[in-house]
């Protein structure tokens, strides 16, 4: 079974023989949102930076790294007041996840 959810997020299931398991995979192609991370990245800081100056966009993440980060940080982590964590994974493994040329970490 195969379905698209929200997102472009694409959902396979398989069941193993015997009916007692299942097998789940989640599949998403992240070079569109790459593509749009660069394109923002190259529009330079009137893009990223808030009116007031005071809020800056950071980074889009595909919602399958944001599903991947809950299951190995935890909810509290990923969506807690305190980003440092995300932050830091973001600058060190994920800089094509950046909407900016900045460092927060």
């Amino acid at each position: 079974m195969f379905e698209i959810d929200p997102g472009g997020m694409r959902t396979f299931s398989q069941e193993i023989e015997g009916g007692d398991s299942l097998i789940i995979t989640r599949l998403q192609d992240v070079e569109p949102v790459l593509e749009f991370n660069k394109m923002l990245r190259a529009e330079g800081r009137s893009h990223y930076r808030g009116e007031d100056g005071t809020m800056w966009h950071y980074a889009r993440v595909p919602l399958i790294f944001m599903e991947k980060w809950i299951r190995e940080y935890g909810p509290e982590v990923v969506f807690g007041e305190d980003d440092d964590t995300i932050i830091k994974l973001i600058e060190r493994d994920y800089p094509a996840f950046k909407c900016g040329e900045f460092n927060l970490a």
